[in-house]
């Protein structure tokens, strides 16, 4: 039986990554493609209401938290859905993940400044990730970018209180530099731009249809 395939949308704060993996589990379940969806942190579990609590503060400010310390508390709770999310990919059906491993790489990272303790800590998260926890490697990830003066217009929007990495302007611009060097760095992972050529946004359609491209080339 040929087994199904992992997907992984992540993206900046407010860019939409609800939105259009929400569109494309619609579009490909219409086309009969086995499917089954999962979101990241899973706030409702024991590891994820811990994730909630690191990102509110009571812990310590979340950007000055060591990232092996705070990368288990999300890897744990992803730990908790791999029986679930092998057994899916193992019967021939595909999973697609709103945040998985990726956020880790992408957000941990950034709390380190120098180039080559980055890849170590890198190494160390694949390794405790995938070897020590068993979690499923991703087969495609799709990076919805956004400028960071952009994804700021959203997130005030919104009128939401910020979480500890939300409200850190700073740290998020290391972020998504971690990310766009993420992107380049592994095949498996596509960068897709959600911002106009002429300033501002691209509708939503529009990005959904160069998603829906990227994963039905993969699926086939």
């Amino acid at each position: 039986m040929k087994k199904g395939k992992l997907i992984v949308f992540d993206g900046g704060d407010a860019v939409g990554k609800k939105t259009q993996s929400d569109k494309l589990t619609a579009r490909l379940i219409s086309e009969n493609f086995p499917l089954m969806t999962y979101s990241f942190p899973q706030y409702e579990t024991h590891f994820g209401k811990m994730v909630k609590q690191y990102l509110n503060g009571e812990f310590g400010n979340p950007v000055n938290i060591n990232p092996k310390m705070a990368s288990l508390l999300y890897a744990l709770d992803r730990q908790q859905a791999a029986p679930s999310i092998r057994q899916s990919l193992e019967s021939g059906t595909n999973v697609l993940c709103n945040r998985y491993i990726e956020s880790n790489m992408g957000f941990q990272s950034a709390k380190i400044k120098n180039e080559k303790e980055r890849g170590e800590f890198l190494e160390w998260l694949l390794y405790t990730e995938h070897g020590q926890l068993g979690i499923p490697r991703s087969d495609l990830v799709i990076y919805l970018y956004m400028p960071l003066e952009e994804s700021k217009k959203l997130l005030e929007g919104r009128g939401e209180k910020q979480d500890g990495h939300e409200s850190d302007r700073d740290f998020q611009q290391r972020v998504v530099e971690a990310y766009i060097s993420l992107a380049g760095k592994y095949k498996h992972w596509n960068l897709v731009n959600c911002a106009s050529k002429d300033s501002g946004i691209r509708s939503i359609d529009d990005i959904h249809e160069e998603v829906y491209n990227l994963t039905k080339k993969f699926l086939n």
